[in-house]
């Protein structure tokens, strides 16, 4: 019997951090309103990233966000961990999803290393964009990670 309430106490606390998660990410949408993609990439100098690169990071971080609000302002400084909640392997498979959505494949691990940590998503943006381009988008990228 035991191990039932504690069972239950477990889901209960996954649940309650569920429901505090998706709080938070609307608080902070909700400071945003008005905010766009044009906006994330005014956030930008003209050099920083191709378009299709600055389109792929913002509508995957937007899709990760999709199960609290459906248009999530991204903004270029945010914190990866802190705004989105990525973890290492979260971020690792977001940044396979994006360098595979944009066209692109991991660069050599000796490349990457100068662009790491990843901890904004300006920093995401400059490691997929330092990730050559694959000859047919939509290529599966394979490599080291982040």
């Amino acid at each position: 019997m035991t191990c039932v309430y504690v069972a239950l106490a477990l889901v209960v606390l996954v649940a309650v951090g569920v429901i505090a998660e998706r709080h938070r990410t609307r608080r902070i949408a909700a400071g945003r309103v008005g905010e766009t993609f044009d906006t994330f990439v005014a956030g930008f100098s003209s050099g920083d990233a191709p378009p299709e690169v600055l389109r792929a990071v913002y509508a995957q971080l937007q899709d990760w966000c999709s199960d609290a609000v459906d248009a999530f302002p991204v903004r270029a400084e945010d914190n990866l961990r802190r705004v989105y909640g990525l973890i290492e392997e979260d971020l690792d498979d977001q940044v396979l999803a994006v360098v595979a959505r944009c066209g692109r494949r991991l660069a050599p691990a000796e490349r990457l290393r100068a662009i790491t940590p990843v901890e904004t998503v300006r920093d995401f943006v400059r490691f997929v964009a330092a990730c050559p381009e694959v000859a047919e988008p939509g290529a599966a990228a394979d490599g080291p990670r982040p």
